[in-house]
């Protein structure tokens, strides 16, 4: 299984290299401020939006991954 799983991640490298650039992206729409000191309510409404997306984004690629690796393994047996 391990095996598979190792065939499905290289199998995504592109997606996972795609996710790879949301996250570092995503770090840093965090890490710098967002707006002036005038407008601080648009940075609180807009960082859990930021987190949602990266969490979305690496959710959906390991599924994706996982389930490859489930078919191929079905496959095999």
């Amino acid at each position: 299984m391990l095996k598979k799983l190792g065939e499905a991640f290289f199998e995504y490298k592109g997606l996972w290299k795609q996710a790879g650039v949301v996250l570092i992206l995503g770090a840093i729409l965090l890490i710098l401020p967002i707006g002036s000191k005038t407008y601080i309510g648009l940075e609180v409404v807009i960082r859990p939006f930021i987190l949602a997306a990266i969490s979305i984004v690496f959710a959906l690629v390991t599924t994706l991954t996982l389930i490859n690796a489930l078919q191929k393994a079905k496959e095999e047996q």
